[in-house]
């Protein structure tokens, strides 16, 4: 179904050919039974006034497990798939809506309950597809036509503009606006931005007695609360408009082009544990295989100096159960912990790291510069470290050079560190063949900022890497999509992704199911990673 869902995004006009009909929707307000659902109950117990799940068949002629069958308001859908499937099973099936060439969106109409000028909360699932688009619409309550007046209540975009574009992970900002007087403008933009081609829960929160706005992703309070300030006002209008999903009802180029499921809307302020509780029953249907676990970059890297003893030491007091760290050889060939090609960052001393002895880089002070506490921390060998680490913790080694697999065997020997305890990640598939051979017991993970090229959507791929004795990957988060690590854990390869500090994206790659999340925080991380999927 997805494949299908992917072909009719690019061809969208194919898609409205086939679908040129308008099927009826069902709207409601109040609760209802929930069909036996933990998610629909958790939302059903806040008493939203809409909910829409998109449970239902394209072809079908009702919207059902809305929040009140009883007291059905008739809306319509044009253009939108259903029956995708969602982010967990919890969730069911979601809309695809197809954007403005197959003018793909949901009209509900103006019921009296949906009118909300105050206090509101709005929620749902999203999976943005499409990177083009500069705004993609949510929902919104807004007068048709150019001009908004003072008819806007409220309207949710994900803005990407070209000040997003130029980011260096480009993504979309989420924005809640509303209007009052003649037309005058209140946008309130997110300070947390969201990637595409993955599932998030969003939910935003507007108290109109502070006049503040609360953005939540993925479960967790994305920044503090931002204000609109005491001189602009809270919507006024709104009689002659209607609420749309998947387009702005005034601007009609605004469609959204992706997933959006389980979309909810509050007449009341949702409390942050209320929409924990929303993700983490969602969670809870998903069936994950295993936990995700915590992987320690460089050591305790927030509060530590990296790639140090103590670094390491802390991370094995915070119990990570594995730890990552960076390896490079000495002018005369010891494999010492550093990440950069230089000394100049991280330690008082200059220069190329591979240009000193392992006696010169001993006399450096590695410490201080995280704090006077760590004054005369040294930079360590890799045998220091593993003996450091043996018997509290799995290594992960990121080869910043060509280490040799016969060096690293050498190493790991002379701390006594057991090899199957160990993964290897080096940065560039042929470098595995000069790696495997002398590490055999221990796993191997490519790692890369982005998707491998090689990586072309089907089973070979992972054929072939198994072939090269790779058994995973650790791959940046802004660069991870859903399918790849669907893909991955199909064919039953890990996938670790770095590096994750914040409690949405954390959550984010809980939902994802990823193997192992890299942090600079493990403790903070795990207290995350406890919170979601208890």
């Amino acid at each position: 179904m997805k494949i299908i869902a992917h072909a009719l995004f690019a061809s969208p006009k194919m898609f409205a050919f086939l679908c040129a009909c308008w099927v009826s929707l069902i709207y409601a307000h109040g609760v209802d039974a929930s069909d036996d659902n933990p998610y629909v109950d958790a939302v059903l117990a806040d008493k939203p006034v809409g909910y829409w799940r998109f449970e239902e068949a394209s072809n079908a002629s009702v919207a059902a497990n809305l929040a009140d069958k009883s007291d059905a308001i008739q809306g319509s859908y044009n253009m939108v798939t259903l029956g995708i499937p969602s982010a967990t099973k919890a969730l069911g099936n979601a809309a695809a809506f197809h954007g403005a060439d197959a003018d793909s969106y949901i009209d509900l109409g103006s019921p009296e309950s949906l009118m909300i000028r105050g206090d509101l909360t709005i929620e749902w699932w999203q999976y943005v597809t499409n990177s083009n688009v500069e705004d993609q619409a949510i929902i919104c309550w807004a007068k048709p036509g150019d001009s908004a007046s003072d008819n806007v209540l409220y309207e949710v975009v994900l803005r990407y503009d070209q000040k997003q574009k130029e980011q260096k992970y480009p993504r979309p900002q989420i924005v809640l606006g509303h209007e009052y007087g003649q037309g005058t403008n209140v946008r309130m933009p997110s300070q947390a931005t969201v990637h595409f081609n993955r599932w998030y829960h969003i939910a935003v929160v507007r108290d109109a007695d502070a006049r503040t706005v609360q953005y939540y992703i993925n479960g967790f309070p994305s920044g503090e609360p931002i204000s609109y300030a005491t001189n602009n006002n809270n919507p006024t209008g709104g009689e002659s408009a209607g609420v749309t999903i998947g387009r702005l009802g005034r601007i009609d180029s605004r469609y959204f082009q992706g997933y959006l499921d389980e979309v909810a809307v509050y007449n009341h302020t949702l409390t942050a544990d209320r929409i924990l509780k929303h993700y983490r029953t969602a969670l809870q249907g998903a069936d994950m295989k295993e936990r995700s676990i915590v992987v320690a970059h460089r050591g305790n890297n927030r509060f530590a100096p990296e790639n140090t003893l103590v670094s390491y030491k802390q991370a094995i007091e915070a119990k990570a159960p594995m730890v990552e760290m960076d390896l490079q050889y000495s002018k005369d060939g010891v494999i010492i912990l550093m990440h950069d090609k230089t000394l100049d960052r991280t330690t008082d001393g200059t220069g190329e790291v591979k240009a000193k002895t392992l006696d010169e880089l001993k006399t450096l002070d590695a410490g201080t510069w995280k704090g006077t506490q760590y004054t005369g921390e040294p930079v360590p060998t890799f045998a220091e470290v593993a003996k450091v680490c043996k018997g509290q913790t799995i290594i992960m080694l990121d080869l910043k050079t060509l280490v040799k697999g016969d060096d690293i065997a050498k190493a790991l020997s002379e701390a006594g560190f057991p090899e199957d305890q160990v993964v290897v990640a080096p940065w560039q598939i042929e470098h595995a063949t000069s790696i495997k051979p002398y590490l055999p017991d221990a796993k191997m993970i490519l790692l890369h900022s982005q998707l491998p090229a090689e990586y072309t959507g089907d089973d070979i791929f992972f054929d072939d890497m198994k072939q090269l004795g790779f058994s995973g990957f650790s791959l940046n988060w802004s660069h991870l999509t859903e399918s790849f690590v669907r893909a991955a854990r199909q064919n039953d390869m890990k996938v670790y992704t770095w590096t994750l500090n914040n409690p949405e994206d954390i959550s984010g790659a809980v939902l994802m199911e990823v193997d192992g999340i890299i942090t600079d925080d493990p403790k903070a991380t795990a207290v995350y990673i406890e919170d979601v999927v208890r």
